[in-house]
This record gives structure tokens, C-alpha cells and sequence, in this order.
């Protein structure tokens, strides 16, 4: 996985990466080109392992130390 989020986010992200979206193009047509190419792929699939892992530390973090609901569902599972 190279993103997710909002489409409307994407030519802001991959900008951030410094793979911004040329002018005139899709920014669907530029993220399959971006993943076409097997060193461009490795290196969005590994930022954006990091930023998933920061961001889970982030909320585990947050969920430590606020009680509050952030909207997230969560799933209990109960063992037979």
C-alpha cells in the first residue's frame, strides 16, 4: 500500500514525497505510473509503512492518556 486517504488529498501527499503531480495529468493516472516503477513503489510502500506505524503510536499514545471517544469502532472478541 502507497496511500490512503481522501482523493482529493492525494496531489498533496505524493507532492509531500517530493513526486508531485504534473500539471494537466490525473492524479489517478500519476499514482499508477509512481507504482509502476519498482524503486519508486519500494520506497512509497516503505514511507508509508512508517507513517501508519508513527501514526497507530500516535493513537495508542493518545488512547492511553485521554479517555474521550475518537470516533474509531472497536471489536471485542470473546474467547469460547
Amino acid at each position: 500500500m502507497v496511500y490512503s486517504g481522501s482523493p482529493k488529498d492525494v496531489p498533496t501527499y505524493f507532492e509531500s514525497l517530493n513526486y508531485p503531480c504534473p500539471s494537466h495529468t490525473n492524479p489517478a493516472d500519476h499514482v499508477l505510473d509512481l507504482v509502476s516503477d519498482p524503486m519508486i513503489s519500494q520506497h512509497l510502500s516503505k514511507h508509508y509503512k512508517e507513517l501508519d506505524r508513527f501514526e497507530n503510536e500516535k493513537r495508542l499514545k493518545k488512547d492511553d492518556n485521554d479517555d474521550s471517544y475518537d470516533g474509531r469502532k472497536s471489536v471485542e472478541f470473546n474467547e469460547p
